[in-house]
């Protein structure tokens, strides 16, 4: 493809269409690839579960996890799997708390804002106590921690590390979030000269492929007997 067959978007174009991919069709006569600009919003399923620094600055969090791992029934099972499944458990409560703690904060967010709100149109009518001075404050100082929870979310995202601590210019983080979900993104595989682009097609050929992989050839293994050696049980 030439240095002039590419599209031309605005700033916000990743904002509202993160899946947006262009593919080059056949040039033809012409001296130029006529490309193909789509915004469909692929569905690759259920996303990968994520654990977030900024969980950890909240005490509930410890609760939710001493709690799962109380309540795990431990079954009879090999080692490798019962730990597997008491992960899954533990990752299951989180999820949960997750998914009440953010209706939740979306509350709180709210109300603190309408309450600062009222506060500034009696402030603009006449002057405010020293309790309501107080819970001004107070009140800022809570929006402005969730807003610092987000912004850690946002830079974990984006993986900034290169990011200043402190810095809230989530708009920024929030362009490299998308920047590198659409690199990262797989939007079709070629096999045997054709082309697929259906998510369920494109895991099944990942699949295959790494299970091929890891596919043992011999099946037969020699023995392995050493006489006297000391082992925890038969």
């Amino acid at each position: 493809m030439s240095k002039l067959d590419r599209v031309l978007v605005s700033m916000e174009f990743m904002s509202y269409w993160p899946n947006g991919t262009f593919s080059a069709l056949d040039r033809g006569l012409s001296d130029h690839c006529p490309i193909l600009l789509e915004c469909d919003n692929v569905d690759f399923g259920p996303q990968p579960f994520r654990f977030f620094n900024s969980w950890l600055k909240h005490p509930q969090l410890y609760e939710t996890v001493s709690q799962a791992i109380q309540n795990f029934d431990k079954p009879n099972l090999p080692p490798d799997k019962t730990l597997a499944l008491k992960l899954k458990s533990i990752k299951v409560a989180i999820k949960a708390w997750r998914a009440l703690e953010i209706d939740k904060e979306h509350g709180e967010l709210n109300l603190w804002q309408s309450q600062i709100r009222c506060l500034e149109l009696k402030a603009e009518s006449g002057q405010l106590s020293v309790e309501e001075v107080q819970m001004h404050g107070d009140l800022n100082y809570k929006i402005t921690l969730h807003h610092q929870r987000k912004t850690m979310d946002l830079k974990q995202k984006a993986k900034a590390r290169w990011a200043v601590d402190g810095d809230e210019n989530s708009t920024y983080f929030h362009g490299l979030f998308k920047a590198h979900s659409s690199t990262n993104r797989i939007n079709g595989i070629s096999k045997n000269g054709t082309w697929i682009s259906s998510p369920s097609e494109i895991k099944q050929e990942a699949f295959n492929y790494f299970m091929s992989k890891f596919q043992e050839l011999n099946q037969q293994k020699p023995p392995f007997t050493v006489p006297g050696i000391a082992r925890l049980s038969d």
